[in-house]
């Protein structure tokens, strides 16, 4: 949501939990803020750096004058005018064309990939998977220039290959090869046309390819872009058994914006939203194959070192599969897992103390080298602000040193409660009173920071780790701006469904609900994702929490992601459930005898205002 007449930008700034004013226009477009708001603030408005244009595909498109910055003439025009100077006899008046010569114009907001090494790489990288849907149907939406389409049907040769492109006048040119090819098809719609494929399992004869990359990206109500709500309505037709997936579980090849995939890949449990926890119920693996290397976002970032954890348990996978990135398109990140990988430099989620990755750091170091180099002196502003630096420096040390002691503890607390023998009863609860008393003594700024920090590693001692992309059976391949035209960072997914749990596929009156009541469980849980779960368990429903925790083995066994130690603060929070726990949940729901129904549940359901995968929401 942004600033309006009718939504101040006093009121905006409150609900983002900033003070009011510290939220300005040149704050919201610095590095920190871009991805999430910049398209919002220029209104459509492209920029010259982001029409480069490298690859022959990327100087097509540009030629076509759709593609145009600030105060750009269209390129219809320039060439008039250079016709009119060079003919100084005639007189200075722009000739006419009749509408019906005018070529025709396509959506300036669409993404083209235009780059055929980043297509050839991502099918030599992942290609074996693809080999079970060769000679399938092929449902190709947005396919725009067809770089990526081409490459696709030249590998899986598809029986069949429809285009969906709304944008059919203006991107034909570009597709006539294809069209040429036996069962491909260009359907002028943005809609979907479907064979009677009848199946309740895995279905490999059918493949949905579709770029939803637009920029600047266009908001849809609650959702932040419609590709977003695209995402949303892909993954939750898996449930419903909707649009291509009544035809069984349809993998899905979705090319989007870096920024639009965090919602649903999410890399830290700040991320970690109602659309992640779907994405994880519902998908066997969603994959990010290409993207740009790096945290999505440096407001929400987790400890480096669960980071490179991450990235040693993917380099290790990909070594016991052979699995070889391109010299090109491997991040550095990989290669530096590789490397403590043959040292046995190997992480522990937990084992020492976090380190986070703050844009301060590189200012810090760039003040440093400018100061040793005598550029400036010591008495002047810039080593005032250098020193102010380093204090902040020093304080986030003693503020991890801190959040890791805490941690210790309560893994010690842990520890007892998983060996029964070593503490009597009445030790552990001192030892848990003790914790509990001296976290709540903490100011509210500080608490939030150390259970962020426990949270995260808690998710990635979890096994497998909770969440999606610390589950990716392979690192993405490293992609640029210039791979894409516009110049946009963009990313390609690798969606499968799983077999869903019977429970979440009754929807609809004519079945027990169960799925309906189960999202507006999750809706009411992510009020206050970090809050207690007893307490928000309870707020659901009254009793809800005596009777569902005490019956979910998976809440206390460390093993399947639970936490044995009691208290406040020490239990777990709707956002580090993992899926099996999500299912237990709704299990044992289903089976209270005093649960409510879901007219009366659905009645006492609150409007969650902000969406769910809003980027500026508490932490």
């Amino acid at each position: 949501m942004i600033p309006t007449r009718v939504f101040p930008l006093r009121t905006f700034a409150a609900r983002c939990r900033f003070r009011p004013n510290a939220v300005t226009l040149s704050a919201l477009t610095n590095s920190r803020y871009a991805s999430n708001w910049s398209d919002k603030l220029r209104k459509n408005v492209l920029l010259k750096s982001e029409l480069e244009a490298v690859t022959p595909t990327a100087q097509k498109l540009l030629a076509t004058g759709t593609w145009r910055h600030r105060n750009a003439k269209p390129l219809e025009e320039e060439v008039l005018e250079e016709e009119e100077q060079a003919d100084d006899a005639q007189p200075k008046k722009k000739p006419t064309r009749s509408r019906a010569g005018k070529a025709p114009k396509g959506d300036k907001t669409r993404v083209n990939v235009v780059s055929d090494e980043l297509c050839d790489d991502i099918l030599s990288y992942i290609g074996p998977s693809l080999d079970r849907h060769k000679g399938c149907d092929l449902l190709d939406l947005y396919p725009g220039v067809g770089l990526w389409s081409r490459r696709l049907n030249d590998y899986l040769q598809p029986r069949s290959h429809i285009l969906m492109e709304p944008d059919d006048a203006f991107y034909k040119p570009f597709l006539e090869d294809l069209l040429n090819r036996p069962g491909t098809k260009l359907t002028p719609k943005s809609g979907m046309l479907w064979k009677d494929l009848n199946s309740s399992h895995k279905n490999d004869t059918l493949l949905v390819t579709a770029n939803i990359a637009f920029h600047p990206r266009k908001r849809y109500m609650s959702f932040e872009s419609i590709a977003r709500l695209v995402q949303h309505q892909f993954i939750d037709a898996i449930r419903t058994g909707q649009i291509f997936h009544r035809y069984g579980q349809v993998r899905m090849l979705l090319w989007t914006r870096r920024d639009d995939k965090s919602c649903i890949v999410a890399r830290s449990m700040q991320r970690r939203k109602r659309s992640a926890i779907d994405a994880e119920l519902h998908c066997e693996y969603l994959h990010e194959v290409c993207g740009k290397s790096g945290p999505d976002s440096h407001w929400y970032v987790r400890d480096a070192n669960l980071d490179r954890l991450s990235a040693q348990m993917t380099a290790k996978r990909m070594r016991e599969r052979g699995l070889v990135m391109p010299e090109r398109r491997t991040p550095q990140e990989h290669k530096d897992a590789l490397a403590e990988l043959d040292r046995g430099d190997i992480v522990v989620a937990g084992g020492a103390t976090p380190v986070f990755q703050r844009t301060y750091h590189e200012t810090l170091a760039s003040m440093e080298e400018a100061y040793e180099s005598q550029e400036f002196a010591a008495d002047s502003e810039e080593r005032a602000r250098m020193r102010r630096l380093h204090w902040r420096g020093n304080s986030d040390i003693m503020r991890f040193k801190s959040i890791f002691e805490r941690q210790q503890a309560y893994d010690a607390i842990t520890q007892l409660r998983t060996n029964p023998g070593e503490a009597t009863e009445d030790e552990i609860q001192k030892l848990e009173a003790e914790w509990d008393d001296s976290f709540s003594r903490l100011p509210t700024s500080k608490r939030l920071d150390y259970l962020k920090c426990f949270d995260n590693v808690h998710l990635m001692r979890q096994d497998p780790p909770a969440m999606m992309w610390d589950r990716r059976e392979y690192e993405p391949l490293e992609t640029t701006v210039l791979d894409f035209f516009p110049n946009v960072d963009c990313s390609l997914l690798d969606i499968q469904p799983r077999t869903l749990h019977p429970l979440l596929t009754q929807t609809g009156p004519k079945s027990n609900r169960a799925a309906d009541m189960f999202d507006l469980l999750t809706r009411a849980l992510f009020m206050a994702p970090a809050g207690s779960l007893r307490k928000m368990l309870d707020g659901v429903w009254p009793g809800a929490a005596d009777w569902i925790i005490p019956r979910c083995k998976s809440l206390h066994d460390p093993a399947l992601g639970g936490r044995p130690a009691k208290g406040h603060y020490g239990g777990l929070s709707p956002r580090v459930l993992n899926h099996r726990q999500w299912q237990e949940l709704l299990e044992r729901f289903m089976e209270w005898p005093f649960r409510p129904e879901y007219q009366e549940l659905l009645a006492r359901s609150q409007d969650d205002s902000i969406s769910d995968d809003h980027d500026m929401d508490d932490p």
